[in-house]
C-alpha cells in the first residue's frame, strides 16, 4: 500500500501553524503556542516523511526543515532574553522553559535522525564497497551522479548559512544582554 503524496498541503499548514505559534508566543499565550508548535512539528514531520520524492532530497529536506524549525525557534527564544527594553519575540515563563527545551531537543533529534538515516541509506546504495553499490555502479550514469553531488552541495551550503545565522543570533543575544 503506497502512502506517499504529491501534495504540499501539510507543508503549508505546518508552516502556517508555526508562524501563528510564534505570534501567539510573542503575545504571551505560551501554553497555546507550545501546543501549536507540536501540531506544526507533527504536520511538517509527517509531510516530510510521506512526500513523494527521491531519497536524497527527502533526507536533506528532513535535515533542513528540522534545522530551520529549531533555528528560528531558538533564535526567538534567545532574542527574548536580551533585555527589558526590547519586546520579546517569544515570551516563555519559567514554568515552561524546560518544556520548550525538551521539545526543541525532540524536534532536532527526530528530524536530523530521520534525515541522516535516509542519507545513510542513499550513501550505502551508492557506495562502491557494498554489494548493492557495486551492482548499481555498473548501471550508473555519471551525469546523474554529478547532479546529485551538486544538489547535496547546495543543501549543505544552505544548512551552513542557517547554522551561522543562528550562531550570530546567540552571540547577539549574549552580547546585548
Amino acid at each position: 500500500m503506497n502512502k506517499s503524496t504529491d501534495s504540499k498541503l501539510f507543508f503549508y499548514v505546518g508552516v502556517a501553524i508555526y508562524f501563528i505559534a510564534l505570534v501567539l508566543g510573542g503575545a504571551g499565550f505560551t501554553t497555546i503556542s507550545l501546543i501549536l508548535f507540536v501540531a506544526s512539528y507533527l504536520a511538517l514531520f509527517l509531510w516530510s516523511v510521506s512526500y513523494k520524492t527521491d531519497q536524497l532530497s527527502k533526507g536533506f529536506g528532513l535535515v533542513l526543515i528540522g534545522s530551520g524549525f529549531v533555528g528560528v525557534l531558538g533564535f526567538a527564544i534567545g532574542f527574548s532574553n536580551i533585555g527589558e527594553d526590547i519586546k520579546p519575540l517569544l515570551f516563555i515563563p519559567d514554568n515552561l522553559t524546560l518544556s520548550y527545551s525538551v521539545f526543541m531537543a525532540i524536534v532536532a533529534a527526530s528530524f536530523t535522525g530521520a534525515g541522516g538515516s535516509v542519507l545513510a541509506n542513499v550513501a550505502t546504495n551508492s557506495s562502491t564497497d557494498s554489494p548493492v553499490g557495486i551492482k548499481n555502479e555498473e548501471n550508473s550514469d555519471v551525469k546523474a551522479i554529478k547532479e546529485k553531488v551538486d544538489s547535496m552541495m547546495k543543501a549543505l551550503i544552505l544548512l551552513f548559512v542557517i547554522v551561522v545565522l543562528g550562531f550570530f543570533g546567540v552571540i547577539a543575544a549574549v552580547y546585548f544582554k
